[in-house]
């Protein structure tokens, strides 16, 4: 009887041990391809978070590049409503010719052309109020008030002079300018 109990434990082991170990390697190869699996995902999902943050960085960058840009443009703006009054005043740049023109020490006569136009530059509207200064003086006197109507772009910044014709007689000049002033419309 012992006898048959080693034998019939012999044989049980030599059926089931195949069984065991073909199943244990099955489960460990499962096992082994599960992990490499993984392995490739945490790979994947690395070099994407890698290549997300070095958009993120080169956004970012962007953005302060865009930034940048919009107070570029903004200060360009401010620029532009200081030089292009927002209406026209006419009293007030006329005032202000005058002012220039008593500095100077010259006689200065306005005769406006019409009421203000509306033009389109630049597909950006416009009022341009256009007048003719007649200017007599010294001659140095009266190119320094030409001078002057250039450089006063606080008060003229938008001032055009279109035409200008110059007389002169001994140290007497004067001067016809054709003017424009333009406001944003």
């Amino acid at each position: 009887m012992l006898n048959r109990l080693q034998l019939l434990r012999r044989r049980f082991w030599s059926l089931i041990m195949p069984v065991l170990i073909g199943t244990l390697a099955i489960v460990l190869v499962s096992i082994l391809a599960v992990h490499l699996q993984q392995e490739r995902q945490g790979d994947a999902i690395l070099e994407e978070i890698t290549l997300k943050s070095r958009l993120v960085e080169a956004f970012g960058a962007t953005e302060d590049e865009y930034k940048l840009e919009l107070s570029r443009a903004e200060a360009h703006l401010n620029t532009a409503r200081a030089i292009f009054p927002l209406e026209l005043d006419e009293r007030y740049v006329f005032e202000s010719i005058l002012s220039l023109a008593e500095s100077a020490n010259v006689y200065v006569e306005i005769s406006p052309d019409g009421d203000p136009v509306k033009k389109k530059v630049e597909n950006i509207d416009y009022s341009v109020m256009s007048f003719v200064l007649t200017v007599q003086g010294g001659y140095h006197e009266v190119i320094n008030f030409v001078a002057s109507l250039d450089s006063e772009q606080v008060l003229l910044g938008s001032l055009l002079l279109e035409r200008l014709h110059i007389r002169t007689v001994a140290d007497e000049a004067t001067v016809n300018l054709h003017c424009e002033i333009y406001a944003l419309a």
